[in-house]
């Protein structure tokens, strides 16, 4: 077997996917495959801008027939669902899916199922566009990426709950530039 040099970057090896796909990763791209790897779980996030006010998914005669269709449907199509957090415009979800065809089935009827409890869709009465985008799914490793995972769902689940108050995201890229801008001491004189 012939050694190969390491990639300095960390990005996919020449041939190998991403563990990410949807949302605004590859935009435009939809005909790659959605990575899965059925030994390992996966974190998918639905989102709506729609969603507000009336069609907001947690208005209380919409966020107990959205959960139950959650758990139903992975009933149906045998895919494990580990965590699930409606936060009003968008869904988490940490679930492992037992075959490719099985979670392709899942998150089709899923998506479509909560677009029609939302917006009252019916058959010959469209209402048009629901989800902003493709839905985001990533691999999740088992261990320290899987408890982080869980846990961020879990605040999601809190903060929409109001059990915790809603913090904003912070952007830690730019939180370190500005201290290393401005030195360990704030901005000099």
């Amino acid at each position: 077997m012939s050694k190969r040099q390491l990639d300095l970057f960390g990005t996919a090896a020449a041939g190998s996917q991403s563990l990410e796909h949807g949302g605004d990763v590859r935009r435009g791209k939809r005909k790659i495959a959605r990575p899965l790897d059925t030994k390992r779980p996966l974190h998918i996030v639905l989102r709506s801008s729609r969603a507000k006010r009336q069609l907001s998914m947690l208005h209380p005669a919409l966020a107990g027939r959205i959960q139950r269709g959650a758990r139903g449907l992975a009933r149906r199509f045998d895919v494990r669902l580990y965590r699930y957090a409606n936060v009003g415009n968008h869904i988490h979800l940490l679930a492992q899916a037992r075959s490719r065809p099985a979670f392709q089935a899942f998150l089709r009827s899923f998506a479509g199922v909560t677009a029609r409890i939302v917006t009252g869709a019916r058959r010959g009465r469209p209402v048009g566009q629901f989800w902003d985008r493709l839905a985001y799914s990533r691999v999740v490793s088992w261990g320290r990426e899987y408890r982080t995972v869980a846990a961020y769902v879990r605040q999601n689940e809190d903060e929409a709950c109001g059990l915790r108050p809603l913090r904003p995201r912070v952007n830690r890229r730019q939180e370190r530039a500005a201290r290393c801008e401005n030195g360990p001491h704030g901005p000099s004189p």
